[in-house]
């Protein structure tokens, strides 16, 4: 699932090569159009990026769906989200899909809070029982007792006097997955994304 340009890709691109490599396949589902003002026409450029970012993973055109709703005025009123919800039910009860990836629900950025929300109510309605997984792209959450490696990373980057990088870190416990990527698996990520 991806709602926007590069977010699939930083989401889920590394599952998508590994999984088209070892022979199984892949379905992107685009909510959103990628274009402020548009409505529910389709954005042909960022519907050619699209198709040329995923056709380098092996992705096929025929799996990359697109539902066209507006960057910024789309799903902002209840029967547009019903629409939406019951576009995604039909896609996921078409499908059958073994993994989603959504994105995190994080309170800052509407288009990944309204995907997540969307997609988790059609994954309920539609009765599927795949792995969900939610995935953190970023958020404006800060705590020294949770994220100590963010407020460590902001200095850094207010005082440039160290560099410092710090690996994801997860608030809540659970099920993770954690993806191990090959030198070439990587490039082939970095690749997909810079299509957007």
């Amino acid at each position: 699932m991806a709602l926007a340009c590069s977010d699939g890709v930083i989401m889920a691109g590394g599952y998508a090569v590994q999984t088209i490599k070892n022979g199984g396949s892949v379905n992107v589902i685009y909510i959103f159009d990628g274009e402020a003002g548009n409505g529910r026409k389709r954005n042909i450029e960022r519907t050619n990026e699209s198709i040329k970012a995923w056709e380098l993973a092996g992705v096929k055109k025929e799996n990359i769906s697109f539902l066209d709703y507006d960057d910024f005025y789309g799903l902002i009123d209840e029967e547009e989200i019903k629409s939406c919800i019951d576009d995604v039910t039909d896609l996921l009860r078409k499908n059958n899909f073994d993994i989603i990836f959504i994105p995190l629900y994080e309170g800052g950025h509407y288009q990944h809070d309204i995907t997540n929300y969307v997609v988790s109510r059609a994954y309920v309605r539609s009765g599927m029982k795949c792995k969900l997984y939610e995935c953190p792209e970023y958020n404006a959450y800060y705590s020294l007792k949770h994220t100590p490696g963010k407020i460590l990373s902001l200095i850094s980057k207010l005082i440039p006097l160290y560099e410092f990088k710090t690996s994801p870190s997860f608030i809540g416990s659970g099920n993770r997955l954690y993806l191990d990527m090959s030198n070439e698996e990587l490039i082939l990520k970095r690749k997909i994304g810079r299509e957007h």
